[in-house]
């Protein structure tokens, strides 16, 4: 239990001192799980706020925090589960399980038990975990070595009794769906609303 946090202080990459949090030179913030609740149902558009929390956590994985495990802590495809489970602990978003993964397809399905933002929501009637899939988004595509999205098919709050990540190249995701379209942006938006600029060229993909 806690496994990555553990290593971090071994390494002497986790800081806290005077207002100070930083991961790996990242200045990082806690945040309470009521926070990414409020900021939802307070929103005018909540479903536009979800698509927003999703690329903001998405673009500040790949171009960051999944590098720099792999460079400090050798993350590989091998080692995905378990390094999944570590940053889902380190960070509270839930118990995460990888119950299936296809390599050659480059799709794999994650279950969260005890998501903290659902249970915050309640049963709203959509999903909620976005910042949760945007960083399981960033380091998968990092991982597949190439451009994954995620959507939410299951979730508390929906009513589900367990939320459910779909993992997949962006373009195996239909535009026609309505859940898809409740949770991604096609590439035209994309290109229109700046994200695609944002993502860093030089990445390097994890290793075999």
């Amino acid at each position: 239990m806690f496994s990555l946090f553990k290593k971090l202080l071994i390494a002497r990459q986790l800081e806290m001192e005077r207002g100070v949090i930083k991961v790996m030179n990242n200045r990082m913030t806690l945040l309470p799980a009521p926070f990414m609740a409020y900021l939802l149902k307070t929103s005018k558009d909540p479903i536009k706020m979800g698509k927003e929390c999703y690329y903001s956590a998405k673009l500040t994985t790949y171009n960051h925090l999944t590098y720099l495990l792999e460079k400090q802590y050798g993350l590989t495809h091998h080692n995905l589960e378990q390094w999944m489970r570590d940053v889902a602990e380190l960070m509270g978003w839930g118990e995460f399980t990888i119950i299936n993964v296809n390599w050659d397809k480059k799709e794999a399905i994650i279950t969260i038990k005890d998501s903290p933002v659902a249970k915050e929501m309640g049963r709203i009637g959509y999903a909620v975990d976005h910042v949760a899939r945007g960083a399981t988004a960033g380091s998968i595509s990092i991982i597949f070595r190439t451009n994954i999205d995620v959507i939410e098919s299951k979730c508390n709050s929906k009513g589900d009794i367990i939320c459910e990540f779909d993992i997949r190249p962006n373009e195996k995701f239909s535009f026609n769906d309505k859940l898809v379209k409740q949770q991604l942006y096609n590439n035209d938006e994309l290109k229109k609303l700046g994200w695609l600029k944002l993502f860093r060229k030089d990445v390097k993909y994890v290793k075999e």
